[in-house]
């Protein structure tokens, strides 16, 4: 902002040759304007490229990148604890990390003034603020819904594979002695 009002009071107080060359306030309005939609444009990319790398982050799977730039941010342990099989963390713990990773990417937003309101008394313009603006941007709405229930999607077959151990859990639900004993008569 003290950048552009710098340009501004340079182009203002330039001296032209020719009697038209006065800078009106409307062109200076449109200047204003124009590097504000910038930095709105500039926060607004930073905000969906910092999503879109968080979802391709946790989408990811150990090993399937080469060069092993894109590591998954959740290693997940299958726990045997009887009677059951389980994750940990479990799903909705990844979940809530998730959309707190979401919120405090969207919360930085907060802390950056938007200048867009410069004509209003100083009260009144530090409560504006580029996050109500960035957050009401329907492809970054898009992008944060599909982070915030992508584990989601995979709870069907996380489930499938809890189940897959089923099949084996004679070995811990049974009873030892009264197996072994019936394996020896």
């Amino acid at each position: 902002e003290k950048a552009v009002e710098d340009l501004i009071h340079q182009i203002a107080s330039y001296h032209f040759e020719s009697q038209t060359g006065i800078v009106s306030d409307d062109d200076i309005a449109n200047l204003r304007n124009h590097y504000n939609r910038s930095v709105y444009q500039a926060l607004l990319h930073s905000s969906k490229n910092s999503l879109n790398a968080l979802k391709k982050r946790i989408g990811s799977r150990k090993g399937s990148n080469i060069l092993g730039v894109s590591k998954p941010f959740f290693e997940v342990d299958v726990q045997l604890m009887p009677p059951n099989v389980s994750l940990s963390p479990s799903l909705d713990e990844i979940q809530q990390c998730i959309n707190k990773s979401a919120q405090t990417v969207l919360s930085c937003y907060k802390k950056i003034k938007d200048w867009g309101y410069s004509t209003l008394p100083r009260e009144k313009r530090a409560n504006h603020t580029f996050f109500t603006r960035i957050t009401k941007d329907i492809e970054l709405v898009k992008v944060a819904l599909l982070l915030t229930g992508c584990v989601q999607g995979i709870r069907n077959t996380v489930a499938d594979y809890l189940n897959s151990f089923k099949e084996y859990d004679w070995l811990w639900k049974d009873d030892k002695e009264a197996e072994y004993d019936k394996f020896f008569v």
